[in-house]
């Protein structure tokens, strides 16, 4: 009989994604000459890169990769990661209907007759969410031969996975017929097959397909708790989708033109400064149009973080520090007090960060008169938003011979009022513009006169990037980030 398992992502501490990458994607799973199919209502290739790594491995060895997606749930990124990663693709487009299932299938053997097969079945689809996120039910099912009753279970899945992609097959009486762009009411757009793409469908497709930034940002909602109106982007408070891994991006597969260049070698600092810009174009379109990738973003931090050596600087060994060409940014576990709307000092909120705050500022004296004024733009992981202090300040603070001078940044309170400063959270600090000294960064970048001083990353401690920081046992902790 078949073998059935059960589980349910956010409830047992499982993730779809791992559960498809042993399941379906492993050696044991899909030996060489296998065939698996990722059929999906979704698709995005946020979701796509959190398997990369498993896909290559499984072509490396001769499996065939086979999708079929719904083309309203595809975003244009998303088809250029299936055709990079993918032997054959299929989008399903039918005029008033929705291709919906969600079905990743291994069949061992000739696809025609397998020898075996396990199916992840549910309500999970191939986006980053779907894989990592959202509260998602799948079944695992192992199919066989060992009864007459396995043998009919597995022709009929094979039959299934088939008749999906078959321009033949029937839906409420009707052919799907193959589309092309003088048959664009048939739904099956084969866009790559024999890991030949067609290219004139691609484009075709790819022309009604939106970004995912844009794709995202249209499911912004606005919900109101009473006075407490805070924006809704399709996240969940606290939680976050499974980071990308190291050394992949969305951004990647943006243009359908792009080169496969993955084993060029790449310069770190250059690396770094295309994450940083990535980071501005996205908080950019967040305040230009109110649309932003917030996976995408997230992904881009933590490919700028990933990017660099993260030190832990203390008041005694910051005079060690060296501001040289390899500054990135700095770093400031938040106290409590830096989490507070309003505290003493000069009666303004404001940060304190006593070792790290003069690499930006420079020699510019002590006092609030000597405070050097500057632009900075906040963005919160935790909630996506994006919060302009357009009047910010460093300044030195004189605390006398036994607490030393120390630096300090007011902001926008806003911020505050937006609860976004939270005690032991990660606020990560990127110079992009030049300000008492010119960081490596900003001199690295092409930046208008517009753009901000500063970009604030807000990093909650639930987040996995929340790790990277070096803090004490009591959650404190300041320090740089450098070039490797």
């Amino acid at each position: 009989m078949a073998r059935v398992e059960r589980h349910t992502q956010g409830f047992e501490g499982v993730i779809v994604r791992d559960l498809l990458a042993n399941s379906i994607l492993s050696e044991e799973a899909a030996p060489a000459e296998s065939t698996i199919t990722l059929i999906s209502a979704y698709t995005n290739a946020h979701g796509i890169l959190l398997i990369a790594g498993e896909l290559l491995a499984a072509r490396e060895r001769g499996v065939t990769l086979r999708a079929v997606v719904d083309r309203d749930g595809l975003t244009r990124e998303g088809l250029n990661a299936l055709c990079r990663f993918f032997d054959e693709v299929t989008v399903i487009a039918f005029n008033g209907l929705i291709f919906h299932p969600k079905q990743f299938v291994v069949l061992q053997g000739d696809i025609g007759g397998p020898d075996r097969a396990i199916a992840l079945e549910g309500s999970a689809n191939l986006t980053g969410a779907g894989l990592s996120l959202n509260i998602e039910e799948v079944v695992i099912t192992r199919y066989s031969h060992e009864t007459e009753q396995d043998t009919i279970e597995l022709e009929a899945l094979a039959e299934s996975v088939r008749r999906k992609s078959d321009p033949d097959a029937e839906v409420h009486g009707r052919p799907m017929g193959l589309a092309s762009p003088d048959e664009p009411r048939n739904a099956v757009w084969i866009i790559k097959e024999g890991e030949l793409v067609n290219e004139v469908n691609r484009d075709y497709v790819s022309e009604e397909l939106q970004s995912e930034a844009r794709k995202r940002g249209a499911r912004k909602l606005t919900r109101t708790d009473g006075d407490d109106s805070r924006r809704l982007s399709g996240r969940a408070r606290g939680r976050c989708t499974l980071p990308l891994p190291a050394g992949v991006s969305v951004s990647d597969f943006r243009s359908a033109d792009e080169e496969d260049d993955d084993g060029a070698e790449q310069n770190r600092q250059e690396a770094t400064v295309e994450a940083a810009q990535a980071v501005l174009e996205e908080v950019d379109a967040e305040i230009n149009t109110g649309e932003v990738d917030e996976d995408r973003l997230d992904a881009t931090i933590i490919g700028l973080i990933g990017e660099c050596e993260v030190t832990r600087v203390t008041p005694s060994n910051a005079a060690n520090e060296v501001v040289g060409t390899d500054l990135v940014g700095l770093y400031k576990s938040l106290s409590t007090q830096d989490a507070e709307l309003a505290h003493g000092g000069a009666g303004s909120n404001e940060i304190s960060w006593p070792a790290v705050g003069r690499f930006l500022s420079g020699d510019i004296g002590e006092g609030a008169r000597n405070a050097l004024t500057i632009q900075v733009r906040t963005y919160d992981v935790l909630t996506g938003d994006i919060v302009e202090s357009e009047n910010a300040a460093i300044y030195r603070r004189d605390r006398g011979s036994y607490r030393g001078i120390e630096d300090r940044i007011t902001l926008n309170p806003e911020v505050w009022r937006g609860d976004h400063l939270r005690q032991g959270d990660i606020a990560v600090f990127v110079p992009v513009r030049p300000m008492a000294e010119t960081t490596p960064l900003a001199q690295s970048l092409d930046l208008g006169a517009g753009e901000p001083h500063l970009l604030m990353v807000l990093i909650p401690a639930s987040h996995p990037l929340h790790t990277r920081f070096p803090i004490t046992p009591s959650g404190r902790g300041q320090g740089t980030l450098r070039t490797r």
